[in-house]
């Protein structure tokens, strides 16, 4: 199968960022501001998995429609198929877009920060989707930690901790909306280039990208290594555009 599976994401409006008060929250997560998506759009069910990404490399039209040379990243011995693709950076993930949208006629691409902000929530505004809380039966990360302490953190004797990926889908529930994988895995990355907080953010679900002299791209949802506080629906991180790290990865978008 060469397109991901996706899921329509409703049209709405939602409070983008952190509450004040929120736990480990910082400023760089506000003004929370409404951000109101006039059409739904569709969003990856899982991150891009190596099994799809591999199969992109070995396409006869992938040099000519990416842009790129096949390139096969490294699955650091962990494995390929369903787990989600690592150490790809922002170009290889953009030529992975534009080679699906060429062979799809499809206008596949990343999501704003706002439209992976609106689509992890799935209509709430708790640190995490399924509640105030997250213990390593919901999502991926590093469970010697606590979402606790705003400073250090907890740590708990003999937490789980995971120390690769996993395959998609089978760590925790879908969402609301039925998107898997929101909270740790691999960060995700976003179309927005990175920008210190949201004073002057779109409010109409578009990425933010005036920001010239800035090369470095908006990770969203934490990762399979991080304590659960990265793991938040409102953190925001970022991303030099030529990393390639084993904590990142992305899912794709299209506009309906």
């Amino acid at each position: 199968m060469i397109e991901p599976e996706t899921v329509t994401v409703p049209s709405g409006t939602f409070w983008m960022g952190a509450a004040d008060g929120e736990p480990t929250s910082s400023d760089r997560e506000r003004p929370r501001h409404q951000v109101t998506f006039e059409r739904a759009f569709n969003l990856g069910k899982f991150p891009v998995t190596f099994a799809e990404w591999d199969i992109a490399q070995q396409h006869q039209d992938w040099t000519r429609l990416s842009g790129r040379p096949p390139y096969f990243p490294d699955d650091c011995g962990w494995g390929r198929g369903r787990r989600p693709v690592i150490n790809v950076n922002s170009d290889d993930i953009r030529g992975f877009c534009q080679w699906l949208a060429g062979v799809t006629g499809i206008p596949y691409r990343l999501p704003s920060e706002a439209e992976w902000e609106y689509a992890c929530r799935g209509g709430t505004s708790t640190p995490f989707n399924f509640g105030t809380t997250i213990d390593p039966t919901q999502a991926n990360y590093d469970g010697n930690y606590m979402f606790n302490d705003p400073i250090s953190c907890d740590v708990i004797r003999g937490g789980l901790y995971r120390q690769r990926t996993t395959e998609v889908g089978t760590v925790g529930q879908a969402n609301a909306f039925g998107l898997h994988d929101m909270h740790g895995n691999v960060w995700e990355y976003c179309a927005d280039l990175s920008h210190k907080n949201y004073v002057g953010a779109p409010t109409d679900g578009s990425a933010w990208l005036d920001h010239p002299h800035i090369e470095a791209f908006i990770v969203r949802g934490g990762s399979w290594q991080n304590n659960p506080d990265y793991l938040r629906s409102a953190m925001r991180d970022f991303m030099y555009k030529n990393n390639r790290l084993v904590s990142d990865g992305f899912r794709v978008a299209r506009s309906l």
